[in-house]
């Protein structure tokens, strides 16, 4: 691209073979485009700025649906300063006078922002933005900003159900205080035509969970005959309450008849604490407008995905907050011998 005008405009053409269709998009305000790459539902393109060979921190990651619009221009840097981003294989394999460890979607790998044990204690201050998180998964769930209802990601979408029963798309720049996302890529499925309750379900997928201290993300898309879920208000005086102390204030959503999804997780015994055991659902309807934290449904017609997570990776909040919470001891006695040597 040697013109001005081919530095700053790039046509994505996207071809899905799939589906014989043929789609392509103008799109303006790219600064010298270097690659592209994908994670199989998003793509995103390295724009180097005007001079690759200075250190101005002009250089950007843009972020473009499968569709081929843009989502956003300016997606990256976490550190909000690029100067020469470029590279194929990852989203950002070098940049000038760094390497920057966000790489190409990996598949199944449980990324967790903050300890559950802190956020139910009273740590609702959003600390890390939408955007960031979608580097690290498009699937999953967590909390928005001040206890301000429910997230749910899906397909790279961050949802949030306020406790007046309205769900609408998070911008990238609002914060979350825990969140649990992954590239999910099932490697289990199975189907269930027949209507079943929540309970029996939730069995039926337990079975199929062979290695039962292993981490599971679980995808579960249908008919439901109803969805009961929740959502709390938001905080807004500190000190903040315990969230506990505050079970009044949730506000409980009874959905009927709607065609939707279950995005949630089943994690071992042994990540209790900083994570939730067991299952752990969110639902999101199919037109996005309903959705919460799940206490219960029946369903039919239901395709269930599991994933078996390779590996987890924790990020702790670095806020005052987070320094000065006084975590709950744990003692093992038998630890605690072996460590002492008696």
């Amino acid at each position: 691209m040697s013109t001005m005008k081919s530095r700053n405009i790039l046509t994505a053409v996207f071809i899905c073979i799939g589906l014989n269709s043929f789609s392509q998009q103008t799109i303006n305000g790219f600064s010298l485009p270097e690659s592209v790459t994908s994670n199989g539902k998003r793509f995103f393109v390295s724009n180097q700025g005007q001079d690759v060979f200075s250190k101005d921190g002009d250089g950007f990651i843009s972020e473009i649906c499968e569709d081929g619009k843009l989502i956003e221009l300016k997606f990256l840097s976490q550190k909000d300063v690029l100067n020469s981003p470029k590279g194929r294989n990852e989203v950002i394999i070098a940049d000038e006078n760094e390497i920057t460890a966000t790489t190409q979607a990996k598949h199944n790998i449980l990324y967790n922002y903050g300890i559950i044990e802190a956020f139910v204690g009273g740590l609702y201050r959003g600390s890390l933005p939408i955007k960031v998180l979608k580097s690290k998964g498009d699937f999953g769930l967590g909390a928005p900003d001040m206890l301000d209802g429910e997230l749910t990601m899906l397909d790279g979408k961050a949802y949030q159900t306020k406790s007046t029963g309205e769900t609408v798309v998070l911008d990238n720049d609002h914060k979350t205080s825990f969140s649990s996302v992954t590239f999910f890529k099932s490697d289990t499925v199975f189907y269930v035509n027949n209507a079943i309750e929540q309970k029996n379900l939730l069995e039926a997928i337990e079975n199929r969970l062979t290695n039962r201290n292993a981490m599971y993300a679980i995808k579960i898309t249908g008919d439901f005959n109803n969805v009961r879920t929740r959502a709390f208000p938001p905080v807004k005086e500190e000190p903040f309450p315990v969230l506990s102390t505050i079970l009044d204030r949730q506000q409980f959503f009874d959905i009927q008849n709607t065609a939707g999804t279950l995005v949630g997780y089943h994690l071992p015994e042994f990540l209790n604490g900083i994570q939730i055991s067991g299952f752990h659902l969110h639902f999101l309807s199919a037109d996005t407008k309903q959705g919460g934290h799940v206490l219960g449904f029946k369903g039919q017609n239901l395709k269930v995905e599991i994933a078996e997570l390779k590996s987890f990776e924790l990020e702790a909040p670095t806020t005052k907050d987070f320094q000065n919470f006084q975590f709950r001891k744990r003692h093992n006695e038998d630890l605690e011998r072996v460590e002492q040597g008696k």
